[in-house]
């Protein structure tokens, strides 16, 4: 690859004009570009990044695991969607019944998913096989030696006391109170529901409104089904068609190197990286939870205060602007069309990365090679706002998207695609380009990857995603189109757990 003389509008930095090859390659634009990095400048920025990276570790390690006794509905939401889909299935398939075998109890385990399993066998084989499978779980419970709390206990007498009714063909439930068919909704969710509306329950209109929300659950399901494989089949190609072009040498790579300047970018990651963090702990530890999700929107756009270190440094803000990708030369609605094709492109090694992390979990998880909090099922990787979402709270919804969808694409991808990148190539330019490349975006990706709070199981996934983020910044130049691509996935992923808790209601 050879630098040409043209220049983009505005001062834009030189245009890299790639020659048919794998991967872009970049020459040294001075000769005194290695003699001029600060090495005393790189070495305490990466102390500080490794140290900030090891507090986040040492925090996850020696902070006190959670110990959730009473499954939330986020706990049973994949028993739930199993439900409701089962009944919407048979209800528009016609077919009386429905396959399921009640799921092994395991230690870790929340003894309402099984109750779960009960009531879907009294779907399936009766109030009696339902009740013996009820005792089956106390049973177990009590061989290892696990009491249940106050209201879980009260569950379990509320759920056999139905399913005895309905075993001695009083479909009323009449031993049960209002009060605690409220009870049962409110901890089981959709099953909740299930179990005091059977099909031969003297209020057939309720019956019907449950199998008619099911059925439409099950066919907009489906849909977003079959819209998921399009994108993955479309993907698949987009990707295949990608490849071909960078070995052909067809792409024209448009990133550019700042002689000299890239240990002031190492700088700025840092002293933003500390910031964030300190920044979350304080959160953490002085604001009301009612009001974090709101603190947190506002650290994450005044940490864009480290931006101000490079100007301190010497260099004037339109080139800070240009060297981390906050530029318009081009029309922003082709970036954000970029942005959007690029993330097509890039769904397929998502699946393959999600699939890794299945293969990981049922490989290490049984060798106690990855910590059990990793695969407890009281405990397994989420995000924290998950739970925030399932309260239902359309204050907590409406931030929890602005901070998916525009304050974690901005302030992260200007951080990370933006600053880092930066310095991270200019600090590996002397390798040939796909090297330099490479190995910048797999160290950008690991970082990423690893201050998310998923835990170990949430890096393949994450990792994937920032390392396509970081191909689409080399490719452009520009964040707009990585941006782009971090709100779709982040409100895409927000928009279907949405869908998915308000369908289970």
């Amino acid at each position: 690859m050879t630098l040409t003389e043209s220049h983009d509008p505005a001062n834009a930095p030189p245009v890299l004009a790639p020659e048919p090859s794998f991967a872009p390659g970049y020459e040294i634009i001075e000769a005194h570009a290695v003699g001029s990095w600060n090495v005393v400048s790189c070495c305490v920025t990466w102390v500080v990044i490794v140290a900030v990276l090891a507090f986040h570790a040492f925090n996850v390690a020696v902070s006190e695991v959670e110990t959730r006794v009473e499954a939330t509905s986020i706990d049973l939401m994949q028993i739930n969607l199993v439900a409701k889909f089962a009944v919407g299935t048979k209800q528009l398939s016609n077919d009386q019944t429905f396959p399921f075998k009640a799921s092994e109890f395991g230690a870790d385990d929340f003894p309402e998913l099984h109750w779960c399993n009960s009531i879907l066998l009294n779907e399936v084989g009766g109030a009696n096989a339902a009740l013996k499978h009820v005792e089956k779980i106390q049973n177990e419970l009590d061989d290892h030696l696990i009491s249940l709390t106050v209201k879980q206990a009260q569950l379990a007498d509320i759920l056999t006391r139905i399913l005895t009714d309905y075993a001695q063909k009083d479909w009323s439930a009449s031993n049960v109170s209002t009060d605690e068919r409220k009870l049962v909704t409110e901890r089981l969710g959709f099953c909740g529901t299930l179990v005091l509306t059977p099909e031969q329950g003297p209020d057939r209109s309720a019956r019907d409104r449950l199998e008619k929300q099911a059925a439409t659950f099950t066919v907009v399901t489906i849909g977003i089904m079959l819209l998921v494989g399009l994108v993955l089949l479309v993907g698949c190609v987009g990707f295949c068609v990608a490849l071909a072009a960078l070995i052909a040498g067809k792409f024209r790579f448009h990133f550019g190197r700042e002689a000299g300047r890239g240990h002031i970018y190492g700088e700025t990651f840092a002293i933003w990286f500390l910031m964030f963090t300190i920044m979350q702990v304080v959160i953490g530890e002085t604001v009301p939870r009612h009001l974090v999700l709101i603190a947190v929107g506002i650290g994450f756009f005044a940490s864009l205060a480290a931006l101000a270190w490079p100007m301190v440094r010497g260099v004037s803000w339109q080139d800070v602007r240009r060297d981390i990708g906050w530029r318009l030369e081009t029309n922003p609605l082709l970036e954000a069309f970029y942005g959007a094709a690029a993330y097509i492109c890039l769904t397929p090694l998502i699946l393959c990365s999600l699939i890794l992390v299945v293969i990981l979990a049922n490989f290490f998880g049984p060798i106690g090679l990855l910590p059990i909090g990793q695969f407890d099922g009281k405990n397994a990787p989420s995000h924290p706002i998950v739970f925030e979402l399932a309260k239902n709270d359309p204050f907590v919804v409406i931030t929890a998207l602005i901070l998916a969808c525009v304050a974690a694409p901005i302030v992260e991808e200007t951080m990370f695609r933006g600053v880092l990148y930066r310095h991270l190539r200019d600090s590996t330019i002397w390798f040939r380009g796909f090297v330099s490349v490479f190995l910048s975006a797999s160290i950008n990706a690991l970082i990423f990857a690893a201050i998310h709070p998923q835990g170990l199981l949430g890096i393949p996934v994450l990792g994937t995603l920032a390392f396509g983020f970081s191909l689409v910044r080399e490719w452009r130049d520009s964040l707009i189109a990585p941006m782009v691509m971090h709100a779709i996935n982040n409100g895409t992923m927000t928009l279907l757990l949405l869908l998915v808790l308000n369908g289970l209601n």
